[in-house]
């Protein structure tokens, strides 16, 4: 699994799409390395199998996990990435 290395504080895209079947329940969540949640929200419908969320990661230079949970017949479908949050510096 690739970690997506972003700046702290910036916003990414978080997509999910299904292949036709409608899913219930889409949302994303945000863990600290810790494993504690950060944050939490339903993702947003851009059509019937597809859905977004502009997650603003936290502030500080740190390693997260993001997890996408879909819901499909009564069953979860869970994805996680992994994002390490940087510190920029200009010179």
């Amino acid at each position: 699994m690739s970690i997506l290395r972003t700046p702290k504080g910036n916003t990414v895209a978080v997509t999910w799409a299904s292949s036709g079947a409608g899913p219930t329940n889409v949302y994303v969540s945000l863990y600290d390395v810790a494993g504690s949640l950060v944050s939490s929200a339903t993702m947003v419908s851009s059509d019937a199998d597809h859905y977004y969320f502009n997650l603003t990661l936290p502030n500080t230079a740190d390693h997260y996990a993001v997890k996408t949970v879909a819901t499909i017949g009564g069953k979860p479908y869970i994805n996680w990435y992994k994002v390490k949050t940087l510190t920029v510096e200009v010179s």
